[in-house]
């Protein structure tokens, strides 16, 4: 029989005040089945929820048999069958008009709902009150109280005070706890507060060879300097560049070295973006400082990824704060570097130089272009003209020249062209045929004629002549049959 079942009498300091009694009997009546709730009714529920918070607010400590009786009861409801409050748990109804103020009642809650609940929320650890939870949890669950219970509100001189008192109970360190606990949570509020010193933490992280010893605090340093958003990760990086440059990034993180550019640079995958890939400016840093930032990153790249280094470049270019960091005659140098150089889209190489070139020498520029254009369209266009003579003189009949110009009938440009060869072609290849065609040919021929007259590259009076020699050819008798096209 629990002590909750056995009565009053059995289960509370003589100390305690009545409502507990009170809620103790409640609670017998309830889980008994002759009382007509049952355990599993809501009014039981909120009964066991009343006992709880008249339980934990006791200003004295109970008797161990009747934590263990509760702890059952915890247990027994730590999820709800019916919600109760608008709560599925136990431990959720508590959060709300229940705060402890007894050690003993604090350290046996917090081993059970955990060290976050609202209920524990009144710990300070520089009350003499609650020196006696140091000795009464489990160290890491005391440490992560005393966690709980730091902000980066508090000022630092007030942080170190908690702190100095933590080491003081536990006879060990926090800082040293936190540096190399893994994932630490307050390892960044430390760090900020004055209380741990990166470097220093860096350099207990190695041993005396400068090799690792504990990947956890390494890693605890590489989360917080990511994103470069202290002043205290810009002064650890120059420290760190200043020892080991580049390849130690590699070194000591290995493939999360790329968390150091990813600071500083995200190349966007779409040209479309609105997003600016380089992030530079940080308020506690002056331009010299900001500057450091943009070579850091130009030399990452030159050591880690050259091949995207012209990515790199046009985005500095592009940047609306980055360019400022340098001298005009630097920013013309990137620009000719990324203009002259590199392969790059032309709407790319076109922003920059409306961006970096006076207007004389965009004039300038476009002129040339415009004659390098006209350039390009002749050097096209006689390559086109080679290759339809070659296809014209491989014609070796009418009906072969009829059937090439019939082949550009919907190519205007190249049709026109083809016409002009025939034009100019055909005097010669009826000259070389004596005007001697036989029939086929000699109806394929008035089908070219008609084309060359259609598109007005053979005039009518010169087509007639032609046709007058072939029929004074004819009549002439100079052979029975027409011959053939040489």
């Amino acid at each position: 029989m629990s002590s909750l079942e056995a009565g009053p009498g059995a289960c509370w300091n003589p100390r305690a005040i009545r409502p507990f009694e009170t809620a103790c009997l409640n609670t017998r009546a309830a889980l008994t089945l002759e009382g007509g709730l049952g355990p599993d009714s809501l009014v039981t529920e909120k009964i066991v929820v009343g006992l709880f918070k008249t339980a934990l607010g006791q200003p004295d400590p109970l008797l161990a048999e009747v934590y263990q009786s509760l702890e059952r009861l915890f247990y027994k409801y730590s999820r709800f069958r019916i919600k109760c409050y608008g709560c599925g748990t136990l431990p959720d109804a508590l959060k709300e008009d229940v705060q402890i103020q007894e050690p003993a009642a604090f350290a046996w809650f917090a081993g059970l709902a955990g060290v976050e609940h609202p209920a524990l929320a009144g710990f300070d650890i520089l009350d003499p009150k609650w020196d006696s939870l140091a000795a009464a949890m489990k160290p890491e669950k005391y440490r992560a109280l005393f966690g709980l219970s730091l902000t980066e509100a508090m000022p630092a001189e007030d942080l170190k005070a908690r702190a100095a008192r933590y080491d003081q109970l536990t006879g060990g360190s926090f800082q040293d706890a936190c540096a190399g606990e893994r994932d630490s949570l307050y390892f960044p509020l430390l760090v900020n507060k004055g209380l741990l010193d990166l470097w220093q933490c860096f350099q207990d992280s190695l041993d005396s060879g400068g090799n690792v010893q504990n990947p956890d605090t390494l890693d605890n340093i590489r989360r917080y300097l990511r994103g470069i958003g202290t002043a205290q990760a810009y002064r650890f990086y120059q420290r760190f560049f200043q020892e080991y440059g580049m390849p130690g990034l590699k070194r000591f993180w290995d493939w999360e070295h790329r968390d150091f550019k990813e600071s500083l640079f995200r190349a966007s995958r779409s040209c479309y973006s609105g997003s600016e890939p380089l992030h530079l400016q940080r308020d506690f840093l002056d331009r010299v400082g900001q500057r450091q930032l943009l070579d850091w990153l130009q030399d990452y790249c030159f050591f880690y990824e050259p091949e995207k280094y012209p990515g790199l470049v046009v985005a500095i270019l592009r940047d609306g704060f980055a360019p400022s960091l340098l001298s005009p005659a630097e920013q013309r140098a990137l620009f000719d570097l990324a203009a002259g150089r590199m392969q790059l889209q032309g709407w790319v190489v076109q922003a920059l130089k409306s961006k970096y070139l006076t207007e004389e020498e965009q004039r300038a520029g476009q002129a040339a272009l415009a004659v390098q254009e006209q350039e390009e369209a002749e050097r096209k266009r006689q390559e086109s003209l080679r290759a339809l003579r070659d296809e014209y003189a491989c014609a070796e009949s009418m009906k072969a020249v009829l059937k090439y110009l019939e082949n550009y009938r919907y190519y205007r440009e190249k049709q026109a062209q083809a016409c002009r060869i025939v034009s100019e072609g055909l005097p010669g290849r009826l000259d070389a045929a004596a005007y001697c065609l036989e029939q086929g040919e000699q109806i394929a021929l008035l089908c070219v004629y008609a084309l060359l007259l259609n598109h007005r590259t053979m005039a009518w009076t010169e087509i007639q002549g032609e046709i007058q020699k072939i029929k004074e050819e004819r009549e002439n008798g100079h052979d029975s049959r027409m011959r053939p096209a040489c």
